[in-house]
């Protein structure tokens, strides 16, 4: 025996072994291949990587598209394979995580954020264009008919849009109730 030869623990490693190869074997063609004897299996169980590749020359395994292929190009196939299948494990395990996250509230679906959106324009509208009315008396006492005090009316329409901004960050103040377009309304 090659001290550098590689041992495979199992059958089912053998069979997995086998595979990566190139060579076309299914799990219970083996395992009935090793109970009639013809794959030699050490008395732990394992078997030697040149035992299975003498299995597969005896018996004639196929190697689809690998026949007279480089055995390290094969291998190299396999590796990138397995490389691939690596990184779609991880994009599927991300999009998991995503989804939990959104299920926890991490994440807010789009439409539901553009209502907020919208319901927050809305309430800022009007709240703003009550103010203006509210405060058009004031405002016209403030300019006193003349155009010289057109700072101080800025300077006050300024402080309100302040106070708007102020009072739309602030939406625990607020509800915003959104109708069905087909829900009848009972008067």
């Amino acid at each position: 025996m090659d001290n550098h030869e590689r041992i495979l623990k199992n059958k089912l490693e053998a069979v997995s072994y086998l595979n990566r190869r190139g060579f076309k074997v299914g799990k219970s063609k083996f395992y009935a291949d090793c109970k009639k004897g013809l794959v030699r299996i050490q008395a732990d169980g394992s078997i030697l990587a040149g035992d299975l590749e003498a299995y597969a020359r005896k018996r004639g395994l196929d190697r689809p598209d690998m026949d007279g292929s480089d055995p390290k190009k094969v291998e190299e196939l396999h590796e990138v394979k397995l490389q691939k299948e690596i990184e779609k494990l991880d994009w599927e395990n991300k999009r998991r995580e995503f989804e939990y996250e959104k299920e926890t509230g991490k994440y807010i679906p789009r439409e539901q954020l553009e209502l907020e959106l919208a319901s927050r324009a809305a309430v800022f509208d009007s709240q703003l264009r009550t103010k203006i009315r509210a405060a058009a008396r004031e405002w016209t006492a403030i300019v006193k008919g003349s155009s010289e005090y057109t700072p101080d009316l800025i300077d006050h329409a300024l402080d309100m849009l302040d106070q708007a901004m102020n009072e739309l960050a602030r939406m625990d103040r607020f509800q915003v109730i959104f109708a069905d377009e087909n829900e009848e309304t009972t008067e």
